[in-house]
């Protein structure tokens, strides 16, 4: 499949989302192994101490995560599980928007 393509899959796939639509998430970069997502980030994101809310960081990386498994797997794949630390610095994002890059790692055991 070409890049074009797989990123305009991409795009459709992420406009299907509501939730993602809802928080204004675009698709940078898409292709085998890797993908970047686009998250504005504003007051309503923001947790009482001014950082980017920890449900909000799960999200990106959830849906990093799906995205380069469908990158590599095809379209039909679903996170079944997922474990996130939050280091201090990614709740700082006070910027008009941030990013989630998601790379493909060498691959252990499967379900």
């Amino acid at each position: 499949m070409e890049s074009n393509e797989l990123f305009s899959i991409g795009q459709h796939a992420l406009a299907a989302q509501s939730f993602s639509r809802l928080l204004g998430t675009k698709l940078m970069v898409f292709q085998p192994g890797e993908v970047v997502l686009e998250l504005p980030v504003h007051e309503k994101l923001l947790q009482q101490n001014g950082f980017v809310h920890g449900g909000v960081l799960s999200y990106a990386a959830d849906n990093a995560l799906t995205f380069v498994g469908g990158s590599v797997l095809g379209p039909n794949v679903l996170t079944s599980e997922y474990k996130i630390n939050y280091p201090c610095h990614w709740g700082e994002a006070r910027r008009p928007w941030d990013c989630c890059l998601c790379r493909q790692t060498p691959s252990g055991m499967s379900l």
